[in-house]
């Protein structure tokens, strides 16, 4: 239920996942961006920084599409599309979300998002992961006893397989922690052993689609499209992208040049204190167990970048480094490179 004149602002439903919607009265007015790669890179970087406050994200895409719903209407809303959304007028809706096996890719790079945005749990798909593990369950039996599915839900179930396959080496090699939350999340009363499960699945799903299981599965629509990983090119590729500043990472976006950059000087200082004299403005040396009069040496630097952006606001950007060597009074510091 909404009251006229309601606006929400760009978002993806939890997870990707896809949304029926029903006008009982009333309209709405719907923004939507499809979740291209270059879409939802801009998406991220858009709702995980204060550029929301003042550009309108469909400035970042390639293309914003308008869809106006009356009484009556009914729509279905894909994985991962983007959206906004206006209410001209009170408005009772019925609708729902929910996840299907046709573009879990999406749903999986949805979901990397509102962790990299830092999207409180209350707030995204429950118990996804949970979920993942019993779906993997079932259609690893259902490929056993072989079943066909469609180019297109191989595809979805390869990405699911290599996600699974990724919480597996977190229970195997992670951190305590993760290891303890990875585990939490697999149904025991269905999967007894998640290594295998996960594992065993992306082999029945890449043997079903006739490739290599060290092949991956691309390609658009209900084409598969073989792609073949050489041991080390995943990652070697990621430090290439990192260094290469050749291309705009979003389509149609660049961010304003920095109109003043200003290199701060070395600072070097020596000086004789006593920790306690200072321990308002030094507190570190107190929390390390240092007491007395010691002999402080002092460098610092830094770089500072201002630039202009929409609406009037300015940004600044600004980095101090800062090296501090303490010794007992009448020792000499040691010299070290800034």
């Amino acid at each position: 239920m909404s009251v006229a004149q309601c606006w929400t602002d760009w978002h993806i439903d939890f997870a990707g996942s896809s949304v029926y919607y029903h006008i009982l009265h009333g309209s709405k007015v719907f923004y939507f961006i499809k979740p291209t790669a270059a879409n939802l890179a801009a998406y991220e970087h858009w709702s995980g920084t204060d550029i929301q406050n003042h550009t309108w994200l469909g400035d970042m895409a390639d293309e914003v599409v308008r869809v106006e719903l009356t009484a009556g209407n009914t729509m279905i809303i894909p994985t991962g599309w983007i959206h906004a959304v206006y209410t001209p007028a009170d408005t009772l809706v019925f609708g729902g979300n929910f996840l299907h096996s046709l573009n879990m890719k999406t749903q999986l790079r949805v979901r990397d998002i509102e962790i990299r945005t830092r999207v409180p749990k209350k707030f995204r798909f429950p118990l996804f992961t949970k979920l993942c593990w019993y779906v993997g369950e079932k259609y690893c039996k259902d490929l056993k006893a072989k079943e066909d599915f469609s180019p297109r839900v191989l595809k979805s179930l390869d990405a699911l397989a290599g996600f699974l396959v990724s919480e597996a080496r977190t229970i195997e090699r992670g951190s305590e922690v993760a290891k303890k939350e990875a585990k939490e999340n697999v149904p025991t009363d269905r999967v007894k052993d998640a290594s295998l499960l996960a594992r065993e699945l992306r082999w029945r799903v890449r043997s079903a689609a006739g490739v290599d299981s060290d092949t991956e599965l691309g390609g658009d629509g209900d084409e598969i499209v073989p792609i073949k990983r050489e041991p080390g090119s995943a990652r070697q590729g990621i430090r290439k992208r990192k260094d290469d500043h050749s291309t705009p990472l979003f389509k149609n976006w660049q961010a304003p040049e920095w109109s003043n950059v200003e290199n701060l000087p070395l600072e070097v200082a020596h000086d004789t204190v006593r920790v306690e004299d200072v321990e308002k403005e030094d507190g570190w040396m107190a929390k390390e167990g240092i007491s007395g009069d010691v002999m402080r040496s002092k460098k610092r630097n830094g770089i500072t970048k201002i630039r202009k952006l929409d609406q009037g606001a300015i940004e600044r950007y600004s980095v101090i480094r800062t090296v501090e060597i303490v010794t007992p009074s009448g020792a000499l510091p040691k010299k070290e490179p800034l």
